[in-house]
Parts: structure tokens; C-alpha cells; sequence
């Protein structure tokens, strides 16, 4: 029995169950880079968050650093199932940077137009018959307009904040897109890191 035949039994061959481990570990970190990314997104000022260039730059971040993570925890190839798992990572990350970002543009002052909002709402409920300056529907329009403004802590308003006038009156619309853009370009640039490591000339060490 020659002496490579005993070195390669003493060499421990790489099993299901490491497999395993460095799949969960790699999930472990993804989650907590996808978590703390969004918090920091949700913390840019409004004015760099730019319609689509913002969360597509979100979603290339995440995936830059999970293709770091995996060569740090294996250095088999990813599994076939990598860019599933990456897409639900980076939309839960642009979930949690929106959401953020609501939350501090309601304490910044998305609240101060519900006291106002519901005090005109009021008094216009309060006018007696015949005597409001606009006809029914111009009146039945004022106030969905003012029950909206007063409903300012809502997920929705703020997406109607930050959408404006552009995509009225479904703003979802356009943040659904963002979501999906930014997904793809992870899932895209993912692919394109994969296909290039593959390609990649292996080298052989000398004897």
C-alpha cells in the first residue's frame, strides 16, 4: 500500500451533516446581515432614497456580502436552491428598511396632520344641511380627503407621502415594483458571481 493511498484515508472527507452545518450557518448570517441592513436603510435621509436606484443598491449590497459570507463558511458550491433563499432575503430586508423608514418619518411629523385633519373633518360633519359652501360630492370628496390625512400613522400613508402625485392613487404599485427590482438584481448578480467562479481556472499545486 503506497504512503498517498494511507495520507488520502488520514484526510477527512467532506460529509452531508458539515454540508449541512455550513448551509444553517450561512442562513444564520444572511438573516442577521438582511435584518441590520434594512434598519440602516430605514435611517438614509428621504432625499438619497431614490425611486428604484436605492432599493436595487440595497439588494446588490445584501448579495455582495452573502457571496462573502458563503466563501467564508464553505468552499463547496453554493446549493441549487441559493438564489431562492436570497430573494426572500432581500425582500425581507427591503421590508424592514421601508417599514423603518415610516416609522421615523411618522415621529418626524406624519403625525402633526391627524389633530388638524380630524378637527376640519369635524366641522364639516357638523355643518347643518343646505348650508356647506360645496355641493354633496364635492363634500362626501373633503372628507375621505381628510380621513386620510388624519390616518397619517398608517404603512400606506407614507408610501403615498414618498410616491406623491406619480403613481396615484395606488402607491404600492411603485413600491411593489422597487421590491421586485431589487430582487432581481441580487438574484441577477448572484448568478453572474456563480457562473464566473465556475469558470474559473482551478489551480494545481506542484508536487
Amino acid at each position: 500500500m503506497s504512503t498517498d493511498t494511507l495520507e488520502s484515508r488520514d484526510q477527512p472527507a467532506a460529509t452531508p451533516a458539515s454540508g449541512r452545518a455550513s448551509t444553517l450557518l450561512w442562513l444564520i448570517g444572511g438573516v442577521l446581515a438582511a435584518v441590520l441592513l434594512g434598519l440602516a436603510a430605514g435611517h438614509v435621509p428621504s432625499r438619497l432614497r431614490l425611486f428604484f436606484l436605492f432599493p436595487i443598491m440595497h439588494g446588490l449590497i445584501l448579495a455582495s456580502l452573502l457571496q462573502a459570507w458563503r466563501g467564508q463558511v464553505s468552499d463547496a458550491p453554493p446549493p441549487r436552491w441559493t438564489p431562492i433563499w436570497l430573494a426572500v432575503l432581500v425582500a425581507v430586508s427591503v421590508v424592514i428598511g421601508a417599514v423603518e423608514s415610516a416609522r421615523h418619518w411618522q415621529s418626524a411629523g406624519g403625525r402633526k396632520l391627524q389633530p388638524g385633519a380630524a378637527l376640519a373633518r369635524q366641522m364639516v360633519e357638523q355643518m347643518p344641511a343646505g348650508t356647506e359652501p360645496f355641493d354633496p360630492d364635492a363634500r362626501r370628496k373633503l372628507l375621505d380627503e381628510l380621513s386620510s390625512a388624519g390616518d397619517s400613522r398608517t404603512f400606506g400613508s407614507w408610501l403615498a407621502a414618498r410616491a406623491g402625485g406619480i403613481v396615484r392613487p395606488w402607491p404600492e404599485i411603485l413600491w411593489g415594483s422597487e421590491c421586485l427590482a431589487a430582487v432581481l438584481a441580487a438574484v441577477l448578480w448572484n448568478r453572474r458571481a456563480a457562473f464566473h467562479a465556475a469558470a474559473a481556472p482551478t489551480r494545481i499545486s506542484g508536487p
